[in-house]
């Protein structure tokens, strides 16, 4: 149950980023994160990654989103996850 738990947690700081409530997002992210890198949920840790970065890249932190980017790619590439680095890539290009 602790997986779902941290499914929750990420789901719960995708609606708080989606209410502009980026103080609450980050905080479920980051205890989503942990909870992923507890039980070793590496692609679970890639996405919570992405997600970090975006709300970061909304708050005008820049430095820790392109920290946050680097990891979720490197994850992506490690497990092989073509699809994912791809979209990563498509929206950072798109960011800048």
């Amino acid at each position: 149950e602790r997986g779902n738990e941290a499914y929750a947690r990420r789901l719960a700081a995708e609606v708080a980023a989606a209410r502009n409530d980026l103080s609450t997002a980050a905080t479920c992210y980051r205890e989503a994160l942990a909870l992923g890198e507890e039980l070793a949920m590496r692609p679970f840790q890639a996405h919570c990654h992405w997600g970090l970065a975006r709300l970061l890249r909304r708050a005008g932190r820049g430095a820790a989103v392109d920290s946050h980017l680097a990891t979720a790619r490197a994850l992506f590439r490690t497990m092989e996850m073509s699809y994912w680095e791809e979209r990563l890539a498509e929206e950072c290009a798109e960011a800048r």
